[in-house]
């Protein structure tokens, strides 16, 4: 079944929302920084107020690693980025560094947007941002409504395209409410996003402080915050474009998509990717002793040692082979469906007892 985008103008929609549902899009992690303390932050505790960096899942080594973020941009084909935190704009010099480099390695139509709360897009830096080739910037206006929306006025004097990124919070009704009034107010923002509110590991206790409860209990969703969301398209009708972001787009959609996508470009010959984007393989651990060289010989490219984890990966048949033939040896055989990122790890693994000779 399609996914269906709950937009009140899909031909409005940024560029970057486009390219995320279909998991084109890498994500920048730039710095866990922040000096806002939002009870709602679903970043997780090794990520939040550190200065660490990650695209996708893979950690960056360092802030002038931009061969692994070119690297894992590649390897997911990638045709955009958004770069977010923390607060990217603490480390603005390396989001333009990061702008540049990218944009060096994959063209002037590499789409790369911007997460922002605003306290720092002064005009100097946002002419930096510009100058670097930043394409759009997203203000997450929230807290304080009244107070922060300034923020966004020296971003509308740029060529980047500007919007406006905000949970749909049911204890924010009558602001989020307000905040709409003012953008309509202001033709050069371009659009509103709006995100479903979720509980993470990270912010529940906070989120129970402040009321929110779970839509159901098969959900992270917020009870309200799809329908609250709903109320405001109707509200702005075709005033500007407004989007709703669900849980549903984020964890399942878009991630599947970028797994997918990232999948098919590193997978081995004898290994499937299936409909959510995981890697499906059969593996057999050792005790291997002296054959090792000899099976990477037998089967070439059916078969591949990961060094790590020290195991075989192949397939069904090729594993039969293996298994009868050094069946002494107390192989152990498994299917394992294996997340495909940067540091692959296991999200089942089932023993095969029917290849035991």
């Amino acid at each position: 079944m399609a996914f269906k985008v709950l937009t009140n103008s899909e031909e409005g929609l940024s560029k970057a929302c486009r390219q995320c549902v279909k998991g084109q899009e890498m994500v920048l992690f730039i710095t866990g920084v922040c000096p806002e303390k939002c009870y709602y932050c679903p970043v997780s505790e090794e990520r939040l107020r550190h200065d660490v960096m990650y695209a996708n899942e893979r950690k960056l080594k360092s802030p002038e690693d931009f061969e692994g973020a070119i690297r894992e941009a590649k390897e997911m084909r990638a045709l955009g980025c958004g770069i977010m935190g923390g607060e990217p704009l603490v480390v603005v010099d390396r989001v333009c560094t990061f702008i540049r480099a990218l944009k060096q390695a994959f063209g002037k139509d590499f789409y790369i947007h911007l997460y922002t709360f605003g306290r720092y897009a002064t005009k100097e830096n946002l002419m930096k941002l510009e100058e670097a080739g930043l394409d759009e910037i997203r203000f997450h206006l929230f807290e304080d409504f009244g107070l922060k929306r300034e923020r966004i006025l020296p971003a509308l004097e740029t060529k980047m395209r500007v919007g406006v990124e905000i949970p749909c919070s049911t204890d924010k009704e009558k602001e989020i409410f307000e905040l709409m009034d003012f953008i309509k107010a202001h033709s050069g923002i371009s659009f509103v996003n709006l995100n479903e509110l979720e509980f993470s590991e990270s912010n529940f206790d906070g989120m129970k402080v402040h009321g929110h409860v779970q839509a159901h209990e098969n959900t992270y969703a917020v009870k309200g915050s799809k329908e609250l969301g709903q109320r405001i398209m109707q509200y702005v009708g075709n005033a500007f474009t407004v989007h709703f972001c669900t849980t549903h787009a984020k964890n399942t959609v878009q991630l599947g998509n970028r797994l997918k996508r990232r999948a098919n470009t590193i997978k081995r010959p004898f290994e499937h990717v299936n409909a959510e984007g995981l890697m499906e393989k059969i593996v057999i651990e050792g005790p291997f002793e002296n054959v090792l060289k000899d099976i990477l010989n037998a089967h070439k490219e059916r078969v591949y040692f990961n060094e790590p984890v020290q195991r075989l990966e192949t397939n069904l048949h090729t594993a039969k082979k293996i298994m009868k033939k050094y069946a002494e040896l107390g192989l152990k055989a498994a299917r394992v469906l294996e997340f495909p990122t940067s540091d692959p790890w296991d999200f089942e693994k089932v023993p095969l007892e029917i290849l035991r000779a």
